[in-house]
């Protein structure tokens, strides 16, 4: 088997890399977290060669390159885990700083805005609103981890009962 071969396997697109019981949440897996780790990584790099006027308002260039680089990195961390089911820790690490990142911009951005205060709501709103999906994402993940640690300790004991 070659290299591509075994990649392949272990990715999350092997038709045997769901189990039956997880099969309706596929596309998630397949499709929906790839694409959004995909559009972090096209912010990182839009961030990184262009910034926005509001950036450049806040923020000096070496910054919004170190945070754009930052945000980049993080999406390629989130789409390895997500790819191999077995780096689910690198995601784990990506989406946590992925979501602070949009965190902090957005409260910086809304603290941070001058007169009128309201001028760029919606734009902290659509920032809040990239967080929901990399915090769901973080949820499933801790769901995943506690089914882990169980499966763990129910090994454990049946082996401590033989």
């Amino acid at each position: 088997m070659n290299l591509r071969q075994r990649l392949f396997r272990a990715s999350i697109w092997y038709p045997d890399a769901i189990p039956v019981d997880e099969w309706k949440t596929r596309n998630q897996k397949r499709v929906w977290w790839p694409l959004y780790d995909g559009i972090v990584m096209a912010m990182g790099l839009w961030a990184i060669g262009f910034g926005s006027p509001l950036m450049h308002r806040l923020f000096t260039n070496t910054i919004i390159d170190i945070a754009g680089g930052t945000l980049f990195l993080a999406g390629v961390v989130c789409s390895l885990g997500v790819a191999f089911p077995r780096l689910w820790r690198m995601e784990l690490i990506g989406k946590s700083v992925v979501f602070t990142l949009l965190v902090v911009y957005a409260g910086l951005v809304g603290i941070f805005s001058v007169y009128p205060a309201y001028e760029n709501g919606f734009v902290v709103l659509g920032l809040v609103l990239m967080c929901l999906p990399a915090l769901m994402r973080l949820d499933l993940l801790g769901e995943e981890i506690k089914e882990r640690r169980d499966e763990a300790k129910k090994a454990e004991e049946t082996t401590d009962a033989e």
